[in-house]
Parts: C-alpha cells; sequence; structure tokens
C-alpha cells in the first residue's frame, strides 16, 4: 500500500499548468476583441484606434459591443475582471484588469509569474483616451505555489479570479499613496496572509516613453493560523487592506476617496530579503561599475 499524494508535491505542476491555461486564454480573448491580436495590451490598444477611427458614436457602440464580450465569457473561461464600465450615445468607459503570464514587470528582475494589468479606455465627443498594460499586481510563481500547497484550490478560473482581483484592487488601490511605495504590503484572504510589497520601477512602452509604475509585488503566500510574533504586523495590515479592498470592490458610493482609502492601510517596511529589493540593487552596482 503506497502513501498518499501530499498537496505540496502537487504545488509547483498547477502552477505550471495554471499558467499555461492563462497563456492560452489571454491569446483567446485578445483574438476574439481585436483579430490578430495575442495580447490583452494589443487588443485594447488595436480597439482604442477602431473606436477613434469610428467617431464618439459609433466607437462607443464598439467599446458596448467589447464589455458585452467580457461579460459573455464562461467564468471558468476568464482571465480579466471588468473593474469600471458605462456606456451613453457618445461616451464609454471600460476599466479592464487582465491576467497573464510573463516577465516581471521590473526588467532588471529576471523572473516570470502572473501579472495582471489595468487597461482604459475612454470615448468622448472631445478627445478618447487609452492607457494600456500598466502594472498593478505581481504574483510569483513561488506564490502560486504556495496558493495550491496551503490547499487554496485556483484550478478553477472563476476561484482564481475572485482571488487574483482581490490582490489587483490592493495593487490598484496602493499605488495612489505615495506612503506605500517601496513599503511592505500584505493582504489576508481565506485564512492566508498574501506578503509582498509596493514596488516601483520604469515601464517604457510600446510607443518608446518611459512611465514609472508602482504595483503589488506578492512574494509568498502564509498560513495566517501559523503566524507568530514576528509578523503580527503583517497580520493587522493585512485585515486592513482587506477591509479596504473589499469597500473599495463594493462600490457602494461614488465618492470612494482612493488615495484615503490607501491610507486606511498601515504602513511597514519591505523585507531586506525581498527578492526584487535585492536584485535591483545588483542590477545597479553593475550598471556603476
Amino acid at each position: 500500500m503506497t502513501d498518499p499524494l501530499t498537496i505540496p508535491r502537487w504545488g509547483p505542476r498547477l502552477a505550471r499548468l495554471y499558467s499555461e491555461d492563462v497563456r492560452k486564454l489571454e491569446a483567446k480573448h485578445a483574438g476574439q476583441l481585436s483579430p490578430g491580436s495575442s495580447t490583452w495590451e494589443q487588443a485594447v490598444e488595436a480597439l482604442y484606434h477602431r473606436m477613434s477611427d469610428a467617431g464618439p458614436v459609433k466607437g462607443s457602440k464598439l467599446v458596448g459591443k467589447a464589455l458585452d464580450y467580457l461579460r459573455s465569457i464562461d467564468p471558468d473561461e476568464r482571465a480579466h475582471f471588468v473593474m469600471a464600465d458605462w456606456c451613453g450615445s457618445r461616451t464609454a468607459l471600460m476599466m479592464l484588469a487582465s491576467f497573464s503570464y510573463g516577465p516581471h514587470p521590473d526588467r532588471r528582475v529576471k523572473e516570470e509569474g502572473l501579472n495582471i494589468e489595468l487597461h482604459i479606455i475612454q470615448c468622448s465627443r472631445s478627445k478618447p483616451r487609452c492607457a494600456a498594460g500598466i502594472p498593478v499586481a505581481y504574483i510569483s510563481r513561488h506564490a502560486l505555489n504556495r496558493l495550491y500547497e496551503r490547499g487554496h484550490d485556483i484550478c478553477e478560473n472563476i476561484h482564481a479570479v475572485s482571488i487574483f482581483a482581490a490582490i489587483g484592487g490592493l495593487g490598484y488601490l496602493s499605488r495612489w499613496s505615495e506612503q506605500h511605495v517601496d513599503g511592505g504590503m500584505s493582504l489576508l484572504l481565506a485564512g492566508l496572509l498574501v506578503v509582498g510589497a509596493v514596488h516601483r520601477c520604469d515601464k517604457t512602452a510600446s510607443s518608446g516613453r518611459v512611465f514609472e509604475e508602482t504595483f503589488y509585488d506578492v512574494r509568498t503566500v502564509l498560513p495566517a493560523d501559523e503566524a507568530g510574533p514576528s509578523i503580527q504586523a503583517q497580520l493587522a495590515q493585512g485585515r486592513a487592506a482587506t477591509a479596504v479592498v473589499e469597500e473599495w470592490l463594493r462600490g457602494t458610493s461614488d465618492d470612494l476617496d482612493e488615495k484615503e482609502l490607501a491610507t486606511r492601510i498601515p504602513s511597514l517596511p519591505r523585507r531586506a530579503d525581498h527578492y526584487p529589493l535585492k536584485a535591483t540593487a545588483e542590477r545597479k552596482q553593475e550598471e556603476m561599475k
């Protein structure tokens, strides 16, 4: 009689299979949004150009059709969530958060993981606008493994979307608050403590323009009930962050101040062994030689 396989044995394999699934879903849905596209960023930029060329009336209808498609996708076929939207006769807005698997947003950090990116299209009479591929959160492969090993099943995308929506929401909110930049950040979800930091780096857009980006960099996941004295401050921060994200996701008021929400989360220093911090420091030293 053999011993049954334990959950930890499956973590890396399931994380790899999930990453492959995310890549397939991105290519599939990007191609449906904008034929010929294989990534969310390409699809949104192509949609923006079609919208701009069409004018405000037809352009708002194009955005509306894109939103209809995104809503029609089966919950277990999704690699995105819509953060905000509206459609009028001449105006429209689509704020989309997408999942993709690939390199860390900071080019100095050599690893791959799950990227949560924000895409915004606005159709208006005066000036249509678009911002695509804005990083709001990154989840390391190690953290994905730990989600499985801690018994948090994200094999079903409907479950994964709910987890990563909360992480993406915290990344979006924390980027509005200077007090959290380059500091530690935790989130308490279903008995698990998601641990990382708010990381800042430069990103070069497809146009060649360089932007400074800020996003939630998740490094690991810990069981909250096994937390020792050394991470009590992270647990307190995680509880506060969860309350803020839940209030923001509910969106019960149009007057919610995102900067004010972020300030409710206690500030903590980033751990000295935070890998992206060490990687960027080493890269700076190499560049100075």
